[in-house]
């Protein structure tokens, strides 16, 4: 049976805990950068935020996973508070641009959605994948506007995605 040691990391500063696995992405480290093509062949770059907006990082387990499909629906309903704190957010997966398009006129998302196929930001951000718990588990990444880690989350299990109110805290607590 495969464990995985996880530690706690805090933001003094700002009184942020997150849990998340050994050498994971860790708050209040600068944010690794990233490039990809969103399903509407938009191009997405991280860094291009800088200075400007915050960014709800979201990496989903997989469309067929009811309670992913949940989440994604709970923040299309708190899209627009995102927006009023100055931050966008975007959902990572790895499925195609035809089933992100998809998914997203189904669930009729407002965010972004950007396929990660080859897993490259994934692994770049550590996202876990235990195939006793039936794979990947979610992780969630406040990053703010200066490009740092505000709110780092690998999910220990489908049940374990923070409450919107939670990520919003975080945000409010990093506005300036």
């Amino acid at each position: 049976m495969e464990t995985s040691k996880e530690i706690v990391s805090r933001s003094p500063a700002q009184g942020i805990t997150a849990v998340s696995p050994a050498k994971g992405i860790t708050v209040g480290s600068q944010a690794p950068d990233f490039s990809l093509m969103d399903f509407q062949d938009k191009p997405f770059k991280l860094s291009g935020f800088e200075g400007k907006k915050s960014v709800l990082l979201v990496f989903l387990r997989g469309f067929a996973c009811k309670q992913s499909q949940w989440h994604l629906d709970g923040l299309k309903e708190d899209y627009k508070k995102f927006q009023e704190m100055n931050a966008e957010v975007a959902a990572i997966g790895q499925h195609s641009k035809i089933e992100f398009r998809n998914m997203w006129k189904v669930l009729d998302l407002p965010f972004l959605g950007l396929p990660d196929e080859k897993e490259k930001v994934a692994k770049l951000y550590k996202q876990q994948v235990i195939f006793e718990k039936r794979g990947r588990l979610p992780a969630l990444f406040l990053v703010d506007k200066h490009g740092s880690i505000a709110f780092a989350h690998y999910c220990s299990n489908m049940y374990d995605i923070p409450a919107n109110d939670k990520l919003l805290q975080a945000l409010g607590q990093r506005k300036g």
